[in-house]
């Protein structure tokens, strides 16, 4: 199932990229992918002002999420249980047994959607809110992305199929 959701991915990503990447994603292997993803940790936590640019998006992204899970359980106070096994297995980087993550069926992912809408509909500066972090994640992204490309010209292939909010 992974395989398919990666290659889903990456089919997706290709087609976006396809006119201005000189790397095609479906092409990279996963020790290239890992190889660039270090080299921009790397390169990111070598720049104290952008790591203080990334943890302070990242701390706002954190205690936004809280509002959004307390308005998810106010409208469907049933989400908690689910909210706190998706917390517990997040907590451990989705390392957690497969069964675990099976555990939580598809009418529980659709109960927690449902939730989720439910909580943006009835507080829209939460959603406006989300929209905001998700525009400064992406631009701090960008940000990393083109100062990697400046110090590293031969990263600008995977620079430009990236995803610039990871």
């Amino acid at each position: 199932m992974k395989k398919l959701l990666l290659l889903a991915a990456l089919t997706i990503t290709a087609s976006s990229y396809a006119a201005t990447s000189t790397v095609d994603p479906t092409t990279v292997l996963p020790k290239e992918w890992a190889s660039f993803r270090l080299e921009r940790t790397v390169f990111l936590r070598s720049n104290p002002k952008l790591v203080a640019q990334s943890h302070a998006i990242n701390q706002q992204i954190k205690a936004q999420q809280a509002k959004v899970e307390a308005a998810m359980v106010k409208a469907d106070p049933k989400v908690a249980p689910l909210l706190a096994k998706v917390n517990g297995l997040l907590k451990n980087g989705w390392k957690a047994k497969s069964s675990d993550k099976a555990s939580l069926t598809i009418a529980d992912w659709q109960r927690l959607r449902a939730a989720r809408a439910a909580a943006f509909a009835a507080n829209p500066s939460l959603a406006a809110t989300n929209r905001q972090l998700m525009k400064q994640q992406k631009a701090l992204g960008n940000k990393v992305d083109a100062a990697l490309t400046k110090a590293d010209p031969t990263a600008t292939g995977f620079v430009s199929i990236w995803p610039s909010d990871q």
